[in-house]
């Protein structure tokens, strides 16, 4: 979880946080990589894998939440296929990349993949109405 705390700035729980000139990239290290969250000053970002898990450094965020890249796994041990939740709060609705597929703000989306490796590269397409 990566929370922007109003006393202590942001802070990442169960992970590493690292800030670079592009946004914030997250590496779970929880020991189960199966869920994240950021709760931000402006909305929040809620996500889960079922059957895998966030592959190493695999959650990117830009600095003004326009863009969000998302890597999960599951390993050959898995029988059934990785599934992915998403859920944005007060950012807007997103796009999923090279897809008409659309995530509406507020909304939960189950975004089904194939075994193995997957990339969601989600793109803001219309921002919240306050």
């Amino acid at each position: 979880m990566v929370a922007e705390d109003p006393v202590f700035g942001r802070i990442c729980y169960g992970g590493f946080l690292e800030e670079t000139g592009e946004g914030l990239k997250v590496t779970c290290h929880d020991g189960v990589g199966r869920r994240f969250h950021y709760i931000g000053t402006e909305g929040r970002i809620h996500t889960e894998c079922t059957h895998g898990e966030w592959a190493s450094a695999g959650i990117c965020i830009s600095g003004d939440c326009s863009l969000i890249t998302l890597k999960a796994e599951s390993g050959p041990w898995k029988k059934e296929s990785l599934a992915v939740r998403i859920l944005i709060e007060d950012f807007g609705d997103y796009r999923l990349a090279g897809t008409d597929t659309v995530i509406r703000g507020g909304e939960w989306a189950a975004l089904p993949v194939p075994e193995g490796e997957a990339e969601f590269v989600l793109e803001r397409i219309c921002v919240a109405h306050e």
